[in-house]
């Protein structure tokens, strides 16, 4: 792989308007630090997604976090607006093929100055024709502009809908949202959350503040469904919040990290009220992460 020369990477973010926000990065770039490969290959799905058979009246769910866009490139900020769109419309294709009624989604960007300039919940909602969606940005900010948060999608009503950034840090902040779905004979609620991915004390507090809100809604049919950046086998903060919440578990580990080699379990799906029918991870590159499907009954 060839290094790209420190003031080619500064040329290109500059004229995206993105020097000073991410002068950080093209800097380790050019150093040699990181390498980033400029020949660019779309993700593919065809032929990789092999989804079981839905039992009648089953509901599918899936979760993924989409990376800001970006794949499985380094980093959002050194990847072409053209290749975000690209990678969306892998997971267009995923999700179509998935045939999920619900998708939860995590690292979801609104218009930000490093993913291409456009909001991707629009983007993915138009291009699959899903007529409700909820997006709720833990970070907003302006200069440079930058948007994301957690965010759902879905073919059926959304009634009730709130967004819960987790406590704010000077340089990301995850969260969590609620929607609560009204699908045809049963309704449920749905999160959406990304735990934070560096501390344990940190994935603590925040699964203590999710447990507080759902702490008032203990007789709904739930699903959280996200990015816990921690395994039910390996912490034990996640088996608490399962069982303080009344929460049931696949036990045993799906990999879903990283994409390219999955080894750790970061992404699940716990369900009261309701019972996991199957679970999946599939194989594709759309993400750092692999996307987890489950029937619900």
């Amino acid at each position: 792989m060839e290094r790209i020369s420190l003031l080619r990477v500064l040329s290109l973010l500059r004229r995206r308007r993105r020097f000073w926000a991410f002068a950080p990065f093209a800097l380790a770039t050019g150093l040699g630090v990181v390498r980033w490969d400029p020949l660019y290959e779309a993700p593919r799905i065809e032929g990789r997604v092999e989804v079981p058979a839905r039992e009648p009246g089953a509901l599918r769910v899936l979760t993924l976090n989409v990376a800001h866009g970006r794949g499985t490139a380094f980093h959002q900020a050194l990847t072409r607006r053209e290749h975000i769109r690209r990678n969306l419309d892998a997971i267009v294709r995923l999700v179509r093929a998935t045939d999920a009624d619900v998708v939860a989604l995590q690292e979801l960007d609104a218009a930000s100055a490093w993913s291409g300039g456009f909001d991707h919940l629009d983007y993915l909602a138009r291009s699959l024709g899903y007529p409700y969606r909820y997006h709720g940005l833990h970070v907003d900010r302006r200069r440079p502009r930058l948007a994301y948060g957690t965010g759902v999608l879905s073919r059926f009503p959304l009634a009730e809908t709130h967004n819960h950034p987790f406590e704010m840090n000077p340089f990301d902040t995850k969260g969590f949202v609620y929607a609560h779905v009204r699908a045809p004979g049963k309704d449920f609620a749905l999160v959406s959350v990304h735990l934070d991915f560096k501390r344990d004390s940190e994935r603590r507090a925040q699964l203590e503040r999710l447990s507080e809100f759902l702490g008032d809604r203990t007789t709904e049919r739930l699903v959280v469904a996200g990015d816990f950046n921690c395994a039910l086998e390996e912490e034990g903060i996640l088996r608490s919040f399962v069982r303080r919440n009344a929460l049931d578990a696949v036990p045993d580990p799906l990999p879903t990290f990283p994409s390219s080699s999955p080894q750790r379990s970061l992404d699940h799906v716990f369900v009261r009220g309701l019972s996991i029918r199957s679970r999946r991870a599939f194989d594709v590159a759309v993400s750092d992460h692999l996307p987890v499907l489950v029937d619900l009954r």
